[in-house]
């Protein structure tokens, strides 16, 4: 298992009934159409007496895994199907943002007729945000 992970949908669906004939073997396969969502943001801050800021940093993933199982006649213990679950689609996606830079200006006082120029770093804090999402059928 995904540590962290969440179990969002758990669901038995019937496929439907089979007879097999005594000592035989059949062969299963499954096919589907699978979408997967994920929506990222990181964000990031830099204070007022730093060049560069934080890096703001997130991550998510997504997947989707089947099992198929044998309901014996008579409705009796249900048997995991060989090779057991299989992960159909999966996704990871990670995001990173930092943000740098000062935003300056210039200060000028008149001294005698004269501008006195000075240029200097503004005390704000910057922000800054980047998204990323994906969405993948598979």
């Amino acid at each position: 298992g995904n540590v962290g992970a969440e179990l969002v949908l758990n669901q038995a669906v019937p496929l439907g009934k089979i007879k097999i004939p005594n000592d035989k073997e059949i062969l299963i396969t499954l096919s589907a159409q699978i979408n997967l969502f994920t929506l990222n943001t990181a964000t990031s801050k830099k204070p007022s007496d730093s060049y560069y800021g934080n890096i703001g940093a997130t991550s998510a993933m997504a997947a989707v895994a089947v099992k198929v199982y044998a309901v014996p006649k008579g409705n009796g213990d249900t048997i995991l199907c060989e090779p057991g679950e299989v992960t159909m689609s999966s996704r990871y996606v990670e995001l990173r943002n930092q943000i740098g830079g000062n935003i300056t200006y210039d200060d000028c006082v008149d001294v005698d007729g004269e501008l006195d120029c000075k240029t200097k770093v503004a005390d704000v804090e910057l922000e800054s945000s980047i998204g990323i999402a994906m969405d993948t059928t598979a």
